[in-house]
C-alpha cells in the first residue's frame, strides 16, 4: 500500500515537473523580446546611443550590438548587465494596471574600483525619466557627491543609530 502512494506521488511529481518546465520555457519565448526590447532601450540611453542592442543568444548569454559581452571593457559589460536585471525587473514586476515606476539598488557599484563606479552612476542618472525614483543603497563615502537626496545612517553606539537628511 505505501509503494502505491509513493508511485502515485512520484508520477504527480514528475507531471508537476514537467508542466513547470513547459510553463519557463514558454514564459521565455514570450518575455525575451520584451525584455530584450527594454533592455536595448535602457542601454542605447545610459550610452547616448553608442550601442542600439542588448540581445540574449540561444544560450541567454548577452550581446551588445550582436557581438559577445566578452569584447568590451568592464563598465560596459557591467552596465549591459545591470540594464538587464533593470528590464527583467520591470518586466516580471510590473502591468499595465500597476506600473512599478521606482528602482532600488543595493551595492550594485561596492565591486567597482572608483572610476567604474563614476561611469554606471553618470549613465545611470540618464534613467531618472524612466524611473520617478532611484534608490541607491551604499557605504562608499565618494556615493554622497553624487546624491541629488541623501539620507546618511550614522552609528552611535552599538545599539543605537542617527538618520541625517542631505
Amino acid at each position: 500500500k505505501q509503494i502505491d502512494i509513493f508511485v502515485r506521488e512520484a508520477s504527480e511529481f514528475i507531471l508537476k515537473k514537467q508542466i513547470l518546465s513547459d510553463y519557463i520555457l514558454y514564459l521565455l519565448a514570450y518575455m525575451k523580446p520584451r525584455i530584450e526590447d527594454l533592455a536595448s532601450e535602457y542601454f542605447s540611453i545610459v550610452t547616448d546611443g553608442k550601442y542600439t542592442s542588448l540581445t540574449l543568444d540561444d544560450d541567454y548569454n548577452i550581446m551588445i550590438d550582436e557581438k559577445n559581452l566578452d569584447l568590451y571593457s568592464g563598465w560596459e559589460r557591467d552596465l549591459a548587465n545591470l540594464c538587464f536585471r533593470l528590464s527583467l525587473w520591470q518586466n516580471l514586476t510590473s502591468n499595465k494596471w500597476n506600473p512599478i515606476n521606482f528602482l532600488i539598488l543595493d551595492e550594485v557599484l561596492a565591486s567597482q574600483d572608483k572610476q567604474r563606479q563614476e561611469n554606471i552612476l553618470i549613465h545611470l542618472k540618464k534613467l531618472e525619466n524612466k524611473f520617478s525614483q532611484i534608490i541607491l543603497i551604499s557605504h562608499a563615502e565618494e556615493m554622497k557627491e553624487l546624491a541629488t537626496h541623501l539620507i546618511e545612517i550614522k552609528s552611535i553606539n552599538r545599539e543605537e543609530s542617527s538618520v541625517f537628511y542631505h
